[in-house]
């Protein structure tokens, strides 16, 4: 019988919040399947046998597989696979990967890959279905000193951190005085930051987070493309203006001056 061995969560590792998707939703981004066959076709190459000055000693076959109607094995097969792992991969962050196949035939008994997606998060039957991606990942952190949060930028991929010592991070962001203040100012942060510190206009490439994050400006947010290079001033003064327009989208688009005002007024705020 498989036995499942699983790390619990410290502190510092990245997680992946569902909640994120209402407000960083990257519905928008093109090309995303190519890019993930893409990575899984890499990561073969990444771990095929190798000599001692990394050549690939033999070729590298990659299949995409997953059967359907009678050529598919039945749950009483791969339910050995999955005993008492359930809990853990309804756990928070745990992501799946599917990819659908035709029937195959006695030539290509495996059929040919017609769709895949990914990042898909398996739920319980009392959990509402979320099907949506984020691009600003909350990170829980202790490492932060006495910042509540901080925007981080390693490895080209922005990631919210929050402070552990505030709390209950699920919580905390949540709450409309978090959602109505700190993400603005986020987004105005990452964008500056990809758009006139790196200097990062394109927005094709779904494998870079930089791209994704200018084309959920552009076709989320509705902001058009960002500003060209001319010089150093007035690129400043037209990024600037495009920045600024893409944060007050984001503010109309979700109502965070409503969800402000309705919070400060239940606290008895004047």
């Amino acid at each position: 019988m498989v036995q499942w061995h699983f790390n619990e969560l410290k502190p510092r590792d990245k997680t992946r919040e569902a909640m994120q998707g209402e407000f960083f939703a990257t519905e928008a981004i093109r090309n995303s399947a190519e890019a993930l066959v893409r990575e899984a076709i890499q990561n073969s190459l990444d771990a095929g046998l190798k000599s001692e000055d990394g050549q690939l000693v033999e070729k590298v076959r990659v299949r995409f597989h997953l059967a359907t109607g009678a050529n598919a094995a039945s749950p009483a097969q791969f339910g050995q696979f999955f005993e008492g792992a359930w809990p853990h991969y309804l756990a928070y962050g745990i992501l799946f990967r599917v990819r659908v196949t035709s029937p195959g035939t006695p030539d290509e008994p495996h059929g040919l890959l017609l769709a895949e997606a990914d990042r898909i998060r398996l739920r319980g039957p009392e959990e509402i279905e979320e099907t949506r991606d984020t691009i600003l990942p909350v990170v829980p952190t202790t490492e932060i000193g006495d910042e509540l949060w901080k925007v981080s930028f390693d490895n080209q991929r922005p990631r919210l951190l929050v402070n552990l010592k505030a709390g209950n991070y699920k919580e905390l962001t949540l709450h409309p005085a978090f959602i109505s203040l700190v993400y603005p100012a986020a987004i105005r942060e990452v964008l500056w930051r990809i758009v006139y510190i790196e200097s990062h206009r394109d927005y094709d490439d779904a494998t870079s987070d930089y791209s994704r994050w200018v084309r959920f400006a552009v076709e989320v947010l509705a902001v058009g493309e960002p500003p060209k290079m001319e010089n150093d001033e007035s690129d400043y003064d037209d990024v600037s203006a495009w920045v600024d327009e893409a944060v007050s989208a984001f503010s109309r688009k979700h109502g965070l001056l409503g969800k402000f005002s309705d919070f400060i007024s239940k606290e008895g705020i004047s």
